[in-house]
């Protein structure tokens, strides 16, 4: 875990400096604004990539799932199982 936050604040830090240089590169004029605006998304994906990867995790979904509808599986089975029975 401590690994996984030293490697995304790594990548941050190479993010903002890489930004830095690009922005003292490119010239004055009208372009810079969208320019600015281009990197100041790419370092916002930067912050917030760990959280997408952790959310788009399929065993995080069907945890989240699971415990939001808080039925376990022998309940339902028997549940299914009484109401099969009452058809008959």
């Amino acid at each position: 875990m401590i690994n996984q936050i030293s490697n995304w604040a790594g990548n941050i830090v190479v993010a903002v400096i890489i930004s830095t240089i690009i922005e003292m590169i490119i010239p004055e004029g009208n372009n810079k604004k969208y320019i600015k605006i281009v990197i100041g998304v790419f370092i916002l994906f930067t912050i917030i990539s760990p959280i997408i990867n952790y959310l788009s995790d399929e065993n995080f979904l069907q945890d989240t799932v699971m415990a939001s509808t808080n039925i376990d599986k022998y309940k339902l089975n028997r549940r299914i199982n009484k109401l099969f029975s009452e058809k008959k």
